[in-house]
């Protein structure tokens, strides 16, 4: 048993072939860059830090796109989790990189 590293969680590991994302081992308490996720106009950047749960970090950079001029901006988001799997905050990001879901700040 490795007392010095994680690895992805096994319900996870078919979540990472579809995003097209390697395996990955990570040292307890560093954040590791697991990969980009491209979804349409937008990247997801994931990372995870194991202490030994997996804690995850989204850099989402949602495209908006202005469909009379065909120009993309972008709008950067970081969504950070709780500990859990990445299969069980992957919908939310990906809702998020989609514009399913829109976040704005209340001042």
């Amino acid at each position: 048993m490795d007392f010095e590293n994680s690895y992805p969680y096994s319900q996870d590991v078919k979540l990472l072939k579809e995003l097209k994302l390697a395996a990955w081992s990570a040292k307890h308490g560093e954040e590791k860059k697991i990969g980009i996720v491209v979804c349409k106009e937008s990247t997801v950047e994931i990372f995870v830090t194991c202490l030994p749960a997996q804690f995850y970090k989204f850099i989402i950079k949602v495209g908006l796109k202005n469909y009379d001029t065909d120009i993309v901006s972008h709008q950067i988001y970081e969504m950070t989790t709780g500990s859990g799997s990445l299969s069980d905050y992957w919908p939310m990001a990906k809702a998020i990189a989609e514009n399913m879901v829109v976040i704005k700040e209340v001042l």
